[in-house]
């Protein structure tokens, strides 16, 4: 074998989950698993204040993903930003 993408090495990425006060709660090598965690903490956030500050923390690494992985996507077709952003809607609402 010559060449090619197979004798490149792979590009990982460091993916983390941070408190408001900065300190690291998690990290991940792998997406799936760094949006899963994220999901889990946008549906678990104990009030308006934590989700709003999540919200505010995660949403350039948002809209990174938004703008650069184009296909992540659900089964269904749905960016996945798009659906934190919907949860992220409904949760607040629900807070009010």
């Amino acid at each position: 074998m010559s060449g090619g993408a197979a004798n490149k090495p792979s590009r990982k990425y460091l993916w983390e989950i941070k408190f408001s006060d900065n300190h690291v709660h998690s990290q991940y090598t792998d997406l799936v698993d760094y949006r899963a965690n994220l999901r889990r903490r946008f549906e678990n956030a104990a009030g308006k204040t934590e989700l709003a500050a999540l919200w505010q923390a995660k949403e350039p690494v948002l809209a990174v993903l938004k703008q650069k992985c184009l296909k992540l996507e659900s089964e269904k077709g749905q960016h996945y930003v798009d659906i934190l952003r919907d949860l992220y809607t409904a949760r607040a609402g629900a807070f009010e």
